[in-house]
């Protein structure tokens, strides 16, 4: 009886990490696809071009190599697991969304605007990365093979998150491109924190 409980709680706390695996892949894709929506919307109150948003955006997705191999780096070094940076890499999420906030009707500084996206978006795109590590290292046997594994319900995750990004942005973009960074940058905050208590209750 005993050794039949432990395996249905193995079984229910593989699920509950799987389901959140699935959760956090939808939540960066979002942040990703939201981010990249609203560069080009709000990047025009600080006076830039098209051709300087591209350059900035061209920056952005090179950025993204050294830091995984930074990461990659510092996991080897200190010994640190997926779901260490599952819970750490939700923190920048939280912490420089909350220094986009504006309450006044004009934009926040342009140094602390492209240092907080280019934060953002690094933070997600690594996320991204380790948490589809870890996803393949807690999902199920009998859904690591066949049609309908892993792999799909990773990829149908994030397109989730980028269709689901571009609704954000629809409904959020109404108003003047301060409200809508002010407004984004307290979803990303809210969601990313209730993410972290999230992986604390499942004990990730």
């Amino acid at each position: 009886f005993k050794r039949r409980a432990k395996r249905q709680a193995q079984r229910r706390r593989r699920i509950g990490l799987t389901l959140l695996c699935l959760w956090v892949i939808f939540w960066v894709k979002l942040v990703q696809e939201a981010l990249l929506t609203e560069i080009p919307l709000a990047a025009p109150m600080y006076g830039w071009t098209t051709r300087r948003i591209g350059i900035f955006m061209a920056m952005l997705g090179l950025s993204v190599v050294p830091m995984n191999m930074v990461l990659v780096a510092a996991t080897k070094q200190f010994g640190l697991s997926d779901s260490f940076w599952i819970r750490s890499l939700q923190l920048p999420l939280v912490m420089f969304s909350g220094l986009l906030i504006s309450f006044k009707d004009e934009p926040v500084a342009l140094w602390r605007y492209v240092g907080i996206d280019f934060v953002l978006f690094v933070a997600a795109q690594v996320m991204e990365g380790v948490v589809m590590s870890y996803f393949s290292k807690i999902i199920s046997k009998r859904l690591a093979a066949g049609t309908f594994n892993s792999g799909l319900l990773a990829t149908e995750a994030g397109t989730l998150g980028r269709a689901v990004g571009n609704a954000v942005i629809t409904l959020l973009g109404q108003g003047t491109a301060v409200e809508l960074v002010r407004d984004l940058a307290t979803f990303y905050a809210s969601v990313s924190l209730s993410t972290i208590m999230l992986t604390i209750w499942l004990a990730v």
